[in-house]
């Protein structure tokens, strides 16, 4: 109990940022998802199918009493399965990212708190791993504490891929409703509302909006895989179950469907070229989504 009162103490500060702006923090998180077969737009004979494997740890550092590091590194597998007329095939995109971030409040009563998280990422398929399979990512976040139930949230998030850069607007809330509703989240990139079943169970509705940019081995470093629409992203509307053991393990299940989630191959001209079966356009798919994570609830 005493280390439970610890590390809340230490999180207590960075929970409320945008970057974190929800009910809970996952300390560890293991997380499968399959997603069944999706033909192809091009070709209905052909399918293909995919299952990601993602790793997470947040490690928060206290400075002071208003200021708190964290660290965070995720690693993360997508495995193709291609289900041809003549021939199957697989292949596998990799990404690991370490970002490290920092958070302060701007004012004595400590309504308005102002968030940084950046760091490196690597998008590859890990055959011929170079300086060009680099990218960086960094997050700028302003909150206002509104009330005890209500923050709202206002940043921007840019991200260094292959060949452009991407800046995105952020704006999002965290909105204790009542002792059992929960809605927190960051448009674009994610929205969840979280209703307690039982004093153990959670149900979940979550949006999520990724992209990212692989790159392909040889060629001169000449290509790269797009993940999802290149305006629209990627995105995913899961419905979960989620349970809690002993208040501390998270075991959580659920079930969603895609859209827009395809890889294309661009070339260094950000033109869309061929050259691989596995990675054109393909139609949504539904998901089924398993997870295991050491969870603090604030």
């Amino acid at each position: 109990m005493k280390l439970r009162k610890i590390v809340f103490a230490i999180l207590f500060l960075f929970i409320n940022t945008a970057i974190l702006g929800q009910s809970f923090v996952d300390i560890l998180n293991l997380d499968y998802s399959f997603y069944t077969p999706a033909h192809y737009e091009n070709n209905k004979d052909i399918k293909l199918s995919s299952g990601k494997y993602k790793s997470e740890i947040l490690l928060p550092v206290k400075i002071s009493d208003n200021t708190m590091l964290l660290f965070n590194n995720v690693i993360q597998k997508t495995m193709f399965h291609y289900d041809g007329l003549h021939n199957n095939s697989q292949s596998a995109l990799s990404l690991m990212y370490l970002f490290a971030g920092i958070n302060s409040s701007l004012n004595k009563n400590k309504k308005w708190k102002y968030s940084l998280l950046g760091g490196a990422n690597f998008y590859s398929d890990m055959k011929d791993i170079n300086s060009k399979h680099f990218q960086y990512s960094f997050y700028s976040i302003l909150s206002n504490e509104r009330s005890k139930k209500l923050t709202l949230k206002y940043g921007v998030y840019f991200t260094k891929e292959p060949f452009k850069l991407f800046i995105t607007p952020l704006i999002g809330l965290c909105w204790h409703i009542n002792q059992n509703l929960n809605v927190f989240g960051e448009l674009p990139l994610n929205m969840n509302i979280e209703y307690k079943i039982a004093k153990r169970s959670y149900a979940n509705l979550e949006y999520k909006n990724t992209n990212g940019a692989y790159m392909l081995s040889g060629n001169d470093n000449r290509y790269f895989v797009r993940e999802g629409d290149k305006f629209f992203g990627n995105n995913q509307l899961v419905i979960s179950y989620n349970y809690h053991v002993k208040d501390k393990y998270n075991i959580k299940i659920g079930i969603g469907h895609t859209f827009y989630r395809f890889f294309e191959t661009y070339n260094n001209n950000l033109e869309k070229d061929i050259i691989s079966n596995i990675y054109q356009k393909t139609r949504d798919t539904f998901l089924i989504n398993i997870g295991l994570s050491y969870r603090i609830r604030i």
